[in-house]
């Protein structure tokens, strides 16, 4: 979506922009973008993980935490 990673400033089309609270803390954001709905929603919907299987996740960095989130929550 033609951002820029490690900016200080960047010009961002409309679409690619999200309004967040501004009590939200800063550090925590990151983890809220497309990590979530990629690595998640892959367990879910891609691989088809249901209640009382096995999943193995290598390195649990953003993308491995958000994998486990799907495969423990399979109402995502």
């Amino acid at each position: 979506m033609d951002t820029s990673s490690f900016s200080k400033c960047v010009v961002l089309p409309e679409i690619v922009v999200a309004m967040i609270r501004e009590d939200t803390p800063f550090d925590k954001l990151c983890y809220i973008g497309c990590g979530v709905t990629t690595s998640g929603g892959a367990v879910v919907y891609l691989e088809r993980v249901e209640a009382g299987e096995n999943v193995f996740v290598f390195r649990l960095g953003g993308i491995g935490l958000d994998v486990i989130m799907g495969a423990l929550d399979s109402r995502l």
